[in-house]
């Protein structure tokens, strides 16, 4: 596609289906998209689905490297355990880089590196992190003094199922870390760190009233680039009982890598794998702020709610049209900055908050702020 003249040559790392729906989302806005993956079915679906396809091994910043070349943006969607190495890889070819692996390291390490390449990341780039960060990043921007921002999401099957009231439409390597990993929050103005799946307490959302909250961690570079608000806090959205019962086996050890001669971890990824639910999914995301503006205190919410459609689930849709709505940023040269620009930094820009927004609302991804 030209946009002003230039071609943006776009490569998509991954094709599964949070990067499918990112190259549905781009493709109906008549962007062509490359994909390339290691495993055959992943790519037979991304050819079926009419799009460019090549098998590549990305293991490696060298195999990136060679992938990547002859194109303008890097789209990953690669598992979290890749990200750091497509980072390297997109600093080394100097090619602006949209991500949503939600790798373990910080990506804010390599700014200055990505600076002295002359290029944007965009890390997190999915629902949350991602829409969340914009959201936060644009209630924080509002302020004159932010006290607290509360961040609230989860993806649900659209009604209760057991045996432990969810069904697992992601990884459940990544669903077992999140409810390992330990939880850094800010409180007082102090980063500190507590136990995740603790502070259960119960919630509600619309016709939704038998949810319940807790800890996860899932703030990473909010906890850095929102320096003055005082309290910073994201709790995952679950049905009444889930977080009893995943703390239950945590505790018990079936979230280990391994006991004695086993390894419980590998089987309660299998298990999990089992649960499986003809129901829609929904996403529920609210986030509230409050803090003073103009000499008044101001309290700002925004309510974010979507159901799975024939396509996509609501987890795809969420994250991949998220990650396809901040490339097009990038495509359309909308973002100036150089460095790891993560999204509640792009908040600072209200055009591009709002045409963000515009995007997902055109999806039929419902928005309200209050």
């Amino acid at each position: 596609m030209k946009i002003g003249g230039i071609l943006k040559n776009i490569i998509i790392l991954g094709a599964g289906r949070q990067g499918l729906a990112a190259g549905t989302f781009l493709k109906k806005r008549h962007i062509a998209v490359t994909f390339t993956d290691i495993n055959d079915d992943s790519i037979k679906m991304a050819h079926d689905m009419g799009f460019i396809t090549m098998k590549r091994n990305l293991s490696s910043v060298g195999n990136i490297v060679k992938a990547v070349s002859g194109f303008d943006i890097i789209i990953c969607a690669l598992p979290a355990k890749l990200g750091r190495t497509a980072h390297l890889a997109a600093i080394e070819t100097k090619t602006d880089m949209v991500d949503v692996s939600y790798s373990e390291e910080d990506p804010l390490e390599l700014d200055e590196q990505a600076k002295e390449a002359g290029i944007t990341i965009i890390p997190d780039a999915g629902i949350a992190p991602g829409i969340s960060n914009l959201i936060s990043g644009y209630i924080y921007f509002q302020m004159d003094t932010i006290n607290n921002i509360k961040i609230y999401v989860g993806g649900l099957p659209e009604k209760y199922i057991e045996p432990i009231g969810y069904a697992i439409t992601w990884s459940p390597d990544d669903l077992i870390d999140e409810y390992i990993r330990p939880a850094r929050i800010k409180i007082d103005n102090e980063i500190i760190s507590v136990n995740a799946l603790s502070e259960i307490e119960s919630f509600s959302f619309k016709e939704y009233d038998k949810l319940e909250l807790f800890y996860t961690d899932g703030l990473r570079t909010l906890l850095h680039t929102l320096k003055n608000a005082e309290n910073l806090i994201e709790k995952t959205v679950r049905y009444l009982g889930h977080g009893k019962q995943m703390k239950f086996l945590r505790d018990m050890g079936y979230f280990d890598d391994y006991y004695e001669d086993v390894s419980p971890r590998k089987t309660t990824v299998r298990l999990f794998s089992k649960i499986k639910t003809d129901l829609k999914d929904i996403i529920i995301m609210r986030i509230e702020g409050n803090g003073i503006q103009n000499n008044n205190e101001k309290k700002i919410t925004f309510d974010l709610f979507d159901k799975g459609q024939t396509e996509f689930s609501a987890m795809e849709r969420c994250t991949g049209f998220s990650l396809g709505a901040f490339t097009l940023l990038l495509t359309e040269d909308m973002v100036k900055e150089k460095g790891v620009i993560p999204p509640e930094l792009l908040a600072r820009n209200t055009s591009l908050f709002k045409k963000i927004f515009e995007l997902l609302i055109e999806e039929n991804i419902d928005i309200k702020e209050y």
